[in-house]
């Protein structure tokens, strides 16, 4: 498998809420808050009890987020991870 193949695959996959909690450091009452507003990524249901989101959601936010706070911004780390602004 390419590497570019790779990395679609692992930018598709789903992540459950304590990888996203850890991610953009807000708290659980803010993310589900964010949501209803619109302003956060909506979850995907798995089960009666189990959700998840798109990592590539959560990457597309956390970019955004940092593009609004410091439009100027040039992150090496987004460079070489492949994302873009």
């Amino acid at each position: 498998m390419s590497t570019r193949n790779q990395l679609a695959r692992q930018k598709s996959r789903l992540i459950r809420l304590p990888e996203v909690l850890t991610r953009v450091g807000i708290c659980k009452t803010v993310i589900y808050d964010r949501m209803k507003r619109g302003s956060f990524p909506h979850s995907v249901k798995l089960g009666p009890r189990s959700v998840a989101w798109m990592e590539s959601d959560i990457d597309d936010w956390i970019k955004n987020q940092v593009k609004r706070s410091c439009p100027t911004f040039e992150s090496e780390a987004f460079k070489r991870d492949g994302i873009t602004h």
